[in-house]
Order: structure tokens, then sequence, then C-alpha cells
């Protein structure tokens, strides 16, 4: 996080994965943008933010599928997860994603992370991650033709 801190302050941005192996990991059902941090202890996303998601939004237009925004609840060991912020942040980088040109036929509205939150997977309040999942089953590989019976 300092690393990313001192880029911001010295003028260069951190490198950013290109929108072609964005589009790979959609690929293989799931992208984790853990470069896309959210205002601390808020729902709404940082500054920083802006150029992941339009590379995302970018990857979710070339890659085949629906793919639900989760962002996992935050978690700290003396308190319970923080699901309700989950939320309103998964509702924030849908929203972003619009914004930023994702075709919204590839998004599902967020309901929240039916997965729940995780203990074994804390996640720190400003670098929330943000998930896309894809929801609908891949298509099926077509079926090999079969010649006549001899």
């Amino acid at each position: 996080m300092v690393g990313l801190l001192l880029l911001c302050v010295l003028g260069r941005s951190p490198q950013l994965p290109s929108v072609e192996a964005l589009a790979a990991r959609l690929a293989t059902g799931r992208l984790v943008l853990d470069q896309a941090p959210f205002a601390l202890g808020g729902d709404s996303l940082a500054g920083e933010s802006v150029q992941i998601l339009r590379q995302a939004a970018r990857a979710l237009n070339l890659t085949p599928g629906r793919f639900a925004v989760l962002v996992p609840a935050e978690r700290e060991a003396s308190l319970p997860p923080d699901t309700v912020q989950s939320r309103r942040r998964a509702q924030a980088a849908f929203r972003a994603l619009l914004a930023a040109g994702a075709n919204p036929n590839h998004l599902v509205e967020p309901q929240g992370d039916p997965r729940g939150p995780s203990a074994a997977d804390p996640v720190p309040a400003r670098a929330a991650r943000i998930e896309l999942v894809r929801v609908d089953p891949p298509a099926p590989a077509p079926k090999p033709k079969q010649g006549p019976a001899s």
C-alpha cells in the first residue's frame, strides 16, 4: 500500500494488467481486482480505482457470460463482518463498471456475497477487493459428429 501511495505521489501509476489479460482471467470464471481501493471506511471507490475499472469494463465486453460483482466483507478479529458495507461497495463497483462502459448484459445486479464472509480471508478496510464471478455456466462444448455405424 505504501508503494502504491509513493508511486502516486511521484506521479507514476502502478502497471495495470492489459485488457486482454483481464479478459483471459474472466474467461476462467473469476477475476479479482485488488487494485481498486475504496475510500477509507466508506463505500465509495477511491480515485485511483478508475483506471482498473475502465480496463475491467473493456474486458467484460470481450468476454462472453454474465458476471456478479462481489466485494467480500471486511472482517477484524474482534468484530463481526460488515456485510452491509460489502453490499454497498458491490453496488458502487457495479455502477462504476457501467459508467466505464461495461455492457449491462454482462453484469448481474449485486445482491451481496452469497458465499458469506470468510474468517480465513480477512479483508483490510481500504484494500477491499472487487471480484467478478461468472454466474452463468459457459456454453457446453459441441459434441463431435459421429459417422454412420458400420
